[in-house]
């Protein structure tokens, strides 16, 4: 019987698995510690920013100050914030003369309201820590802060005690006219005010026919009129008085915007512009053919007014044609 003989070199490599694992084993327990402090300065590093931003923003109105986190912070940490800081700001629309000045005419921009350094806070956290993995390594350290500009300029915080109050005296120095001009403008205002002809300009808003069939026809949903019409020429500015030269002191600005009310007071043949006359002629004239057709359904209503009642309404819609008449005539005469 023959007898097996071992392979030679089998029993050489017994024991390398295992020699590799413990080889290799403090290079993966290094490398996992690594991991596992990067994860962790990296969280510590998010919570260190986000308490500095709570810092800076728990002072804002309408909140008191700033709180710890909670137990998640510890409380060997530092967290300051709430206080007033200034900021270097680099902002183009911080730049504008509006805000900084200089404006024409001698008006000042008060630098006490419209700072925007006064309303920058401030917030900063700050911590130790060791690593959880390889103390040998030691502490590492963190700071975060946090800058916010924090300025509303809301009505109170300028001095201004109700929304009603005009801010510009507040926010401007405002040149002051010569006082030749401001008794000027009181004499000129106080003229219109008392003015002896003030009666015969009613009709420009308060006429008397407008208001009367106003009242008669209230309850028709086909009569056109509630009210007296506003005839006062309006002074329009250029693009719709949306424009930056809406408001102007230039001489030139004003006389052509004064010229384009007398235009539409007097009438301008050459620019195609009818005048005051000619647009309230035609609106009387529309009345009146607007209280013609509401009588006029009144005679033809169901059940049928009364004979005596249908002639005295065709009376009045005679008597509002004469005025037609009259009126179209007028307007004939005009441009």
């Amino acid at each position: 019987m023959g007898v097996t003989k071992p392979l030679r070199g089998k029993c050489r490599h017994r024991g390398l698995a295992t020699l590799e694992m413990v080889l290799c084993l403090p290079v993966l327990l290094f490398v996992m510690a690594l991991m596992i402090n990067v994860g962790a300065v990296a969280a510590w590093r998010v919570r260190d920013w986000s308490v500095a931003r709570h810092s800076a923003w728990a002072g804002r109105h309408p909140r008191s100050g700033a709180t710890r986190p909670g137990c998640w912070w510890p409380s060997e940490a530092t967290m300051n914030g709430g206080g007033m800081s200034p900021l270097a700001i680099d902002d183009s629309a911080l730049a504008q003369p509006v805000v900084r000045g200089p404006l024409p005419l001698g008006t000042v921009v008060r630098d006490d309201v419209l700072d925007a350094t006064r309303g920058g806070r401030h917030g900063s956290a700050a911590l130790v820590r060791q690593f959880p993995m390889l103390a040998r390594l030691g502490a590492y350290q963190m700071h975060a802060t946090e800058e916010l500009l924090d300025r509303e300029w809301q009505h109170r915080e300028m001095g201004i005690w109700t929304t009603f109050m005009r801010r510009m005296p507040v926010i401007y120095k405002l040149a002051q006219a010569d006082p030749a001009f401001q008794e000027a403008c009181l004499v000129a205002a106080a003229s219109i005010v008392y003015a002896p002809f003030r009666p015969d300009l009613f009709p420009l808003d308060r006429d008397d026919e407008f208001i009367a069939y106003s009242r008669r026809f209230a309850g028709s949903a086909t009569f056109p009129y509630h009210g007296a019409p506003d005839f006062h020429p309006v002074l329009h500015l250029p693009c719709g008085g949306s424009c930056r030269d809406g408001c102007s002191t230039d001489p030139a600005f004003v006389r052509s915007r004064v010229e384009d009310v007398v235009d539409r007071i007097q009438g301008n043949p050459e620019r195609r512009i009818h005048g005051l006359a000619y647009g309230m002629t035609r609106a009387f004239i529309r009345l009146y053919e607007a209280v013609q057709e509401e009588l006029a359904r009144q005679i033809q209503a169901e059940p049928p007014p009364s004979p005596a009642e249908v002639a005295a309404l065709r009376a009045e819609i005679d008597q509002l044609q004469q005025k037609i008449d009259v009126l179209q005539q007028f307007q004939q005469t005009l441009n």
